[in-house]
């Protein structure tokens, strides 16, 4: 039976993804982990509540074909005593999503047609030039360290995944990552014990780029994971087999040129337009920001030992002020108190970053270290965390989904209006300026950046 509930950990699990109507449909689970204490013998157990769910999310403009990149995050957990036998488990996720569609079409920035003026400017673009999903799996034995009490039963574990260097060449991308892994067992001396292993893995992906001017983005979905005991040739447990199902997301994005519209206008006939407003990314440099924050958490009973410390960032990261970044966390301790018995405690934390010039739409937040003491008042926790992203603010353009022409409509004959066509071939500037009752001089003077004598260029002809 339940005394008391020590500690709750949950860890997200995006099991399938689909693009359809507007809409990107994902199938997740979370994995929740309650430490508590028994009324028997006061040890420590933990149960496992896996919590199904679908989610749609509404996205304007998502058809079938595009490719989906997902991540998933379990930013807070926590959970009560209904009796000695039950629990209610209650958990916050938070999901990041981007939609990417292969296309090799052109998207006008304005109509060819007489009676029309466009101008538009050059500007450089962080452009997706291809992107890939491919689904493997990692197994690894992670080997308690000399010394170190041999493990009887994992009672919690997290699994965090992380590129350090990613090479393109020629179609395909290969990936050099660390995976980090922090567990909670319980040991043959029936004490609790931590441990924090790292491990490098090598994957690859084919991706329909060269490779050259493209820079290479990854970011990793766990599907499952799991982490137990394993004895050795001697039939003591020195070894923890881990095993993690993966998507490895790659990205490969390249600076491109484009011309952006920046004015269209009628001049001889109407026209009326359908527009969004859309963000686009220029190049930007990438930047991390570090920050320690020093919190003080209540406790039931003073703490004279602290077993284990850990906190989760959320995904969301909001400006809170022109030089500011804030990102909430969740800290949770797991301690011994004065009494000898053991105890949990949790608190929302907000780290904050002077971060001026970095979008907080691509941000992410990533815990470093977590170190806790016990004090007078309490336990004081001290949090080393880094916000990574890049250097730039998003530019809203306007965007034409349709443009629809109306009736051709008379110059103003008291103002100024002009007319754009198209220069013939067998045609001089003096015989287009007679037939638009213009002279050689204005039509010259209104197009003096325009070679007037190159067949097929767009003058505009002043009336």
């Amino acid at each position: 039976d339940i005394d008391r509930i020590l500690d709750v950990r949950a860890l997200a699990l995006v099991r399938d993804r689909e693009c359809d109507a507007n809409t990107l449909k994902l199938r997740c689970t979370i994995r929740a982990v309650v430490l508590y204490a028994a009324q028997e013998d006061s040890a420590v157990y933990s149960l496992e509540v896996p919590i199904s769910y679908t989610h749609a999310m509404g996205l304007r403009g998502v058809e079938a074909r595009d490719e989906a990149v997902v991540t998933a995050r379990a930013v807070q957990a926590d959970a009560h005593l209904v009796n000695s036998r039950r629990v209610s488990v209650r958990t916050t996720t938070a999901i990041r999503a981007a939609v990417f569609r292969e296309s090799d079409e052109e998207i006008a920035c304005g109509a060819q047609e007489e009676g029309l003026c466009v101008k538009t400017r050059a500007q450089t673009l962080s452009c997706t030039a291809a992107i890939t999903a491919r689904n493997f799996t990692v197994a690894q034995d992670i080997e308690l360290d000399e010394g170190a009490c041999a493990a009887e039963r994992v009672l919690c574990a997290s699994l965090a995944l992380e590129a350090l260097e990613t090479k393109l060449l020629a179609g395909r991308a290969t990936v050099r990552a660390q995976g980090t892994v922090q567990a909670l067992y319980r040991g043959t001396d029936e004490g609790l014990h931590t441990l924090e292993k790292s491990f490098t893995f090598t994957q690859s992906a084919d991706l329909s780029v060269s490779g050259e001017g493209c820079e290479a983005k990854v970011c990793f979905a766990l599907r499952s994971f799991d982490l137990e005991s394993a004895a050795d040739m001697s039939g003591e447990s020195r070894y923890l087999s881990l095993s993690a199902a993966v998507t490895m997301f790659v990205e490969a994005v390249e600076e491109t040129e484009v011309e952006v519209l920046e004015d269209l206008y009628g001049l001889r006939r109407a026209l009326s337009f359908t527009c969004r407003e859309l963000g686009i990314p220029a190049p930007g440099k990438e930047a991390r920001i570090r920050t320690q924050t020093q919190e003080e958490v209540d406790t039931v009973l003073p703490a004279q030992r602290i077993l284990c410390a850990h906190a989760v960032p959320d995904l969301l990261i909001e400006r809170t002020g022109e030089e500011t970044l804030s990102c909430a966390c969740q800290l949770s301790l797991l301690y011994e108190g004065t009494d000898g018995a053991l105890y949990g405690a949790a608190k929302r934390v907000i780290l904050r970053f002077t971060a001026q010039d970095i979008d907080a739409e691509s941000a992410l937040v990533k815990v470093l270290d977590v170190r806790a003491s016990a004090s007078s008042d309490g336990i004081r926790a001290e949090l080393d965390a880094v916000l990574e992203g890049q250097m730039q603010e998003k530019e809203k353009v306007t965007a034409v989904e349709s443009a629809e022409w109306g009736e051709e409509y008379p110059a103003d004959e008291k103002g100024l209006s002009a007319i754009v066509v198209r220069m013939p071939e067998k045609e001089s500037i003096w015989e287009i300026a007679k037939r638009h009752h213009t002279t050689s001089a204005a039509i010259e003077a209104a197009n003096a950046e325009v070679d007037l004598q190159a067949p097929g260029a767009w003058i505009l002809i002043p009336l």
